[in-house]
């Protein structure tokens, strides 16, 4: 038997369960073929997640108590987008209504103080942590206090100065020595968010060999000092240079041995083969997609119900993008900010962007974005620990496929249809099904191991 799930941008279809198909098709020439081999490869899959910013905290903590519940389960909810892994930032970002540090603007880490977390994150973790038990946490920095900086500004790029790295080290440390004290340890922390770009926002530049020397001189001592397991992630950039950027910062066998991944983002290239050559290249380095969201949307003029075309091509821009860095062995996948308002912030530079899950601040209703569905297409269904099978179809263009076998046997097929309506023979183990891919839909089937 095989399980149906769809969301269709034509019908009201929205992670809809079909009737159930069974194998008794034929191969013929009037079909394509979409071909699974039920044999496992790959790294084993960890989970989906998102951001919870500064921006997302405020509008949950803005949120009465029963809307604040329900964006809960639509984020975490098995029914929802079933997220078990959370991106947090250390101190602040261009998500959030103010600038901050723990240092309060100082340049003395005696100073350090965790009150701006405990007063708005750390109450929504504690709401969020009994929704399931297996989550991982994984932390960023955007930039240093300006002490640290050679241009004396957390923002506006700029290097982190040389005798400064051992406090750096330090800062990072008594931030996720906070987080353990309060319940939530840190898993992963990448060394520096995006550390090519200079933005008017929080940013600092690290280059590939000074990632390295960071690691070394800074943060490894500094987790050592404080017994910290957390696991080190570099890069956390755009793909374009990801490959150049661990072959060099990786270069150092000290620092090759103290890296656990190599993060990285959607924005600026779609060269996915980047991410493959990464993984062939470092194969005992676990690849993590760590940030992807649509830039500089305008998303206040709609609901998904208006049918926008603008935001049908973002869902499917999330549909292509998951399928895309997960066949390439890519083990985990965090979306930017859980949840924006309908202007696409709070933003303190006015970055707005768009997020799958929106508050709308002024009707006081939560709103779901196509992105959000197409995400709930694979998160719903795909198991922590899932491991990756060969899928390929004979389409042209427009149909993209994914294939995993769950821990519990059963296989997830995937299959994205950007074109008009479309039928194929579905192969698994032999077996054969006739199946129908209407147009603008992304398909979830369910085999059952036992049926292939």
């Amino acid at each position: 038997m095989i399980r149906r799930y769809r969301t269709t941008r034509r019908s009201p279809e929205r992670v809809k369960e079909l009737p159930p198909l069974s194998f008794d098709g034929a191969l013929s020439l009037d079909n394509r073929l979409i071909y699974v081999d039920p044999r496992e490869e790959g790294p084993s899959f960890l989970g989906f997640g998102g951001a919870l910013t500064r921006a997302s905290q405020e509008l949950l903590h803005e949120m009465d108590e029963g809307t604040r519940k329900e964006a809960l389960s639509l984020l975490f909810g098995e029914e929802g987008l079933n997220y078990s892994l959370l991106r947090l930032t250390v101190s602040s970002t261009d998500f959030g209504s103010s600038s901050y540090d723990y240092l309060g603007g100082g340049k003395d880490l005696r100073s350090f103080s965790f009150e701006e977390e405990e007063k708005s994150l750390l109450p929504l973790l504690q709401e969020i942590q009994p929704l399931r038990n297996d989550w991982i946490r994984m932390a960023s920095s955007w930039a240093p206090p300006a002490y640290m900086k050679e241009n004396g500004d957390r923002c506006y790029g700029g290097h982190l100065r040389k005798e400064c790295y051992g406090d750096y080290g330090e800062y990072l440390a008594l931030y996720l020595d906070s987080m353990k004290r309060n319940g939530f340890p840190i898993d992963w922390m990448s060394v520096q968010n995006e550390p090519e770009a200079i933005q008017l926002w929080e940013s600092m530049e690290v280059t590939a060999e000074e990632e390295g020397e960071i690691i070394l001189k800074g943060i490894l001592p500094a987790l050592r000092r404080h017994g910290l397991a957390t696991k080190i992630i570099i890069w956390d950039h755009n793909k374009d240079e990801m490959v150049r950027r661990a072959n060099v910062t990786l270069s150092a066998k000290e620092v090759d041995e103290a890296v656990w991944g190599i993060g990285y983002h959607w924005y600026v290239s779609h060269n996915f083969g980047n991410v493959e050559l990464a993984r062939r290249l470092h194969p005992d380095k676990h690849l993590i997609f760590t940030e992807g969201c649509v830039e500089l949307a305008n998303i206040a003029y709609g609901a998904e119900e208006t049918g926008s075309p603008d935001l049908w091509e973002h869902g499917w821009r999330y549909g292509e993008n998951i399928i895309e860095c997960l066949k390439r062995g890519t083990e985990a996948y965090l979306d930017w900010n859980l949840i924006l308002d309908e202007k696409g912030g709070p933003t303190w530079v006015g970055n707005y962007c768009e997020a799958p899950l929106i508050y709308d601040r002024q009707a006081k209703k939560l709103r779901k974005n196509p992105s959000y569905y197409y995400i709930s297409q694979f998160s719903r269904f795909l198991r922590r620990g899932a491991r990756m099978c060969y899928s390929a179809s004979d389409f042209e263009e427009g149909v993209d496929t994914l294939a995993f076998k769950n821990p519990g046997g059963e296989i997830l097929l995937f299959v994205l249809n950007r074109g008009w309506n479309k039928s194929a023979t579905l192969l698994v183990g032999g077996k054969k099904a006739f199946v129908s891919l209407p147009s603008d839909s992304l398909t979830t089937f369910i085999i059952e191991e036992k049926g292939v």
